[in-house]
């Protein structure tokens, strides 16, 4: 209550500052510092609401002001003119920041994010139970049998309270049917699921380099994640001159390439912050702006062409990549949550596993065992497997004069034709995932390890087997375990279960994933698996032996690539019609993706990409017969040349990813009531998303806007396979699916993936 009565105060305090302002004109020109000064701005307050599903909630309401400042001269020196320019908008979410039940943030609410369920045992029972979870899914007694691992382990030995669990984590990707049919310990399996936890909140993860995976609550709050330059709230900054026919840009600036509306293809030169609120914001709104050098000449009348230019840029700022939103932000992408997963897996069960002094004691165990015992740095949690798993690092440029990003572009007109030609060397703004190691169990490749107490690297890789200590150490009637700490005698529940382990041998040894190929390739103990391996180098593709290796993960880095990125678009009008013709195209060489045949998951591949757009002001005299309305209609293709895949393994996107656009302004009452509307369908995952929205200018300065938007589809091409991460994929009944909604599953949903997400929106803003 406390809470909501607070956000309220603050609401409260906006409306009034909305309704005490002063009026103005459109804009304020002021003489001053020798020249002429131009304001203009807003103030808004925007509330957002998620709804379907049974339920609405409050998800956003963010109070915002933006302030355009320009300091203009003329005949300055050199200078025909000269202008200082200024965006500063700074703004808050009092919905998030204040919310008892804000979907993301935890805060001691119930209401999980849009793709999540409550973090339990039952939820996810490796994630938050451990090796409980092998132990009752292979006839021990489940939950009741406390070995070693598990989020859960980290409240259970008493290093936090238990609203620590709420207030930090949920369960995401968790949407199969079956999850309500498992229980714990029950023996019967989810279907191919693979449901895992998400980070709420700031937790510090280890993950170096990584960006938005434990950015604090006010910064979200903010809007001042890791995808804002630090001169926040100063969102564009920088100086334009002119002489002659030569334009100067220089500073925190955004380059406008292209025609299309909701995609991009030539323009390239700004990462876009998808986090903020999806696509349903212009892109002036969510490109992030970027330190860059412009220079552009005008050259008029050459040969055929009039109207040439030619502009080069030096986009020269340390390397930001696509933004995909906090994990606990309203609109953080499915891709982001997954991101913090990963990056949680490496800071809470790639460690060493360790318990409390009391459960050393209660246990006979060392004081080695003992969270902390090996003094300040001690990364081990009792939630730890004691195998690298998950996200170590985000490789992204460091700032080097060969990392940054030039761009060319030429714009002239033939005839009717207004022609655009770009060149732009740069980095993938898309995040690619990367295996960098897996865990390779020594007895599935016929080895023999040393046995208990002989820490040290054997072989090729490294071992680790604390973790299978602890399970035995823990509870000496866990299955497989014939006396704790025997070191000859028992093998843990896990151990067990890794084909080849032998009763004392530390299994587990980490290799490169081309390494571990054709170490199964030349020594499998299984011959099948030594086949299937020999098969996987011989066709390329890892997918199938991954699956079927049962390795248990491994750990992955996010990798860019610099790549040319040649663009061709133009457009004209045909004047019998009334049709403005749109068409633009752009040709990658060697783009970085993802295709998880190959054993690190990376790939390259030529990309087309080419749209097609036809606008046109049209009566609709049923509809309006005093104004006419403005319609759009837009046809996309990413075309991957070098496509390899299947439906459910290899590029999780199609050779074809086809997305049909159509949009619409019409204007009422002279102008003054403009509906808005729009639908997007993209063809290879089946996905939709339509908005509404009506806005109305009580005058010059007020207005009021409302709305909806959303999302649906995605189902029918949810799955794709998991690569080393196969094991942990439950198969369906028949034992033959192992594909899961998981890691690239939420990529091959496409538009799909923010299903769910519905949302309405009330906005009053006031201009001058």
């Amino acid at each position: 209550m406390k809470s909501t009565f607070r956000a309220l105060s603050l609401s409260a305090a906006v409306s009034t500052a909305l309704l005490v302002a002063a009026p103005a004109e459109a804009r304020i020109m002021i003489d001053a510092l020798g020249g002429e000064v131009k304001l203009e701005g807003a103030l808004s307050s925007e509330a957002r609401a998620r709804v379907g599903a049974g339920e609405t909630y409050l998800t956003q309401w963010i109070q915002k002001f933006e302030l355009n400042a320009e300091l203009n001269y003329s005949g300055v020196g050199p200078f025909d003119t000269l202008s200082f320019v200024t965006v500063i908008r700074p703004e808050f979410d009092a919905a998030y920041y204040y919310g008892d039940s804000f979907n993301g943030r935890g805060n001691g609410g119930n209401q999980p994010s849009y793709m999540g369920d409550k973090f339990t045992a039952t939820s996810d029972p490796v994630g938050y139970g451990g090796f409980d979870y092998v132990g009752g899914f292979f006839g021990g007694t489940g939950q009741n049998t406390y070995n070693t691992g598990g989020i859960g382990k980290i409240v259970a030995e008493g290093l936090e309270e238990p609203g620590w669990i709420d207030r930090n984590f949920e369960t995401i990707l968790n949407r199969t049917p079956s999850k309500n049919k498992f229980t714990l310990g029950s023996g019967i399996a989810p279907e191919s699921a693979f449901p895992v936890l998400s980070t709420l909140g700031q937790q510090e993860l280890a993950c170096k380099r990584c960006t938005n995976v434990d950015v604090d609550p006010l910064e979200v709050a903010l809007n001042n994640g890791d995808s804002v330059d630090n001169l926040y709230p100063f969102r564009e900054l920088y100086v334009d001159a002119t002489v002659g026919d030569w334009w100067f840009r220089v500073g925190k600036q955004q380059i406008v390439w292209g025609k299309t509306d909701f995609f991009r293809l030539q323009d390239l030169v700004n990462p876009v912050d998808f986090g903020q609120h999806f696509f349903f914001d212009s892109f002036e709104d969510i490109r992030i702006p970027q330190w860059i050098m412009s220079i552009q000449r005008k050259f008029g009348d050459i040969g055929p062409t009039t109207d040439n230019a030619v502009q080069l840029i030096w986009n020269f700022d340390e390397f930001k990549g696509i933004g995909l939103g906090a994990p606990n932000a309203a609109w953080g992408h499915p891709f982001a949550k997954e991101k913090s997963t990963f990056a949680a897996f490496n800071e809470y069960f790639s460690v060493e596993p360790c318990v409390s002094a009391a459960t050393a004691i209660a246990n006979g165990m060392g004081a080695r065992d003992v969270c902390g015992s090996k003094g300040k740095g001690d990364r081990r949690r009792p939630s730890g497997f004691g195998q690298p798993v998950g996200l170590s690092y985000e490789d992204r440029p460091e700032w080097k004069i060969e990392n940054t990003e030039p761009g060319l572009r030429w714009e002239f007109r033939v005839g009717e034709f207004h022609v655009a030609i770009s060149e732009f060397y740069g980095w993938n703004d898309v995040p690619v995932f990367r295996f960098h190691s897996v865990n390779v169990p020594n007895g599935a490749l016929g080895l023999a390890a040393p046995g208990y107490g002989q820490n040290g690297p054997a072989g090729p890789g490294k071992q680790d087997w604390l973790v299978y200590d602890l399970v035995c150490a823990r509870n000496a009637a866990a299955p497989g375990c014939v006396t704790p700490r025997s070191g000859s005698g028992g093998v843990s529940p896990i151990a067990a279960n890794i084909s080849g382990a032998t009763p004392g041998v530390i299994p587990i040894r980490v290799m490169s994933p081309k390494d571990a190929l054709n170490a199964y390739a030349n020594g499998a103990a299984n011959p099948q698996l030594a086949q299937l391996a020999r098969t996987a180098l011989a066709n390329n593709n890892a997918a199938d032996f991954w699956f079927a290796s049962g390795l248990p993960g491994g750990q992955t880095d996010i990798q860019y690539k610099q790549a040319s990125t040649t663009g061709l678009s133009f457009d004209w009008f045909e004047a019998n019609s009334g049709v403005v013709f749109r068409i633009e195209s752009s040709f990658t060489v060697d783009e970085l993706v993802n295709n998880t045949r190959r054993p690190d998951w990376t790939d390259t591949s030529d990309v087309m990409r080419w749209s097609i757009g036809l606008d046109r002001p049209t009566w609709i005299k049923w509809l309006n017969k005093d104004r006419t309305f403005f319609l759009s209609m837009q046809i996309f293709d990413t075309w991957y040349l070098d496509h390899d895949g299947g439906k459910h393994d290899g590029m999780f996107v199609d050779e074809h990813n086809f997305i049909t656009t159509f949009f619409y302004i019409a204007n009422y009452f002279r102008d003054t009531v403009k509906p808005v509307g729009f639908i997007v369908w993209e063809d290879a995952s089946n996905s939709w998303v339509a908005g509404q929205s009506v806005e109305w200018l009580l005058d010059n300065h007020w207005s009021i806007k409302g709305g909806f938007n959303t999302i649906w589809g995605g189902t029918t091409n949810a799955r794709h396979d998991a690569g080393p991460f196969g094991s942990f994929v439950v198969p369906g009944a028949t034992g033959t699916n192992p594909y899961n909604q998981s890691v690239f599953g939420v990529a091959h949903e496409g538009i799909g993936a923010l299903r769910d997400n519905d949302e309405v929106f009330l906005q009053l803003k006031y201009q001058f």
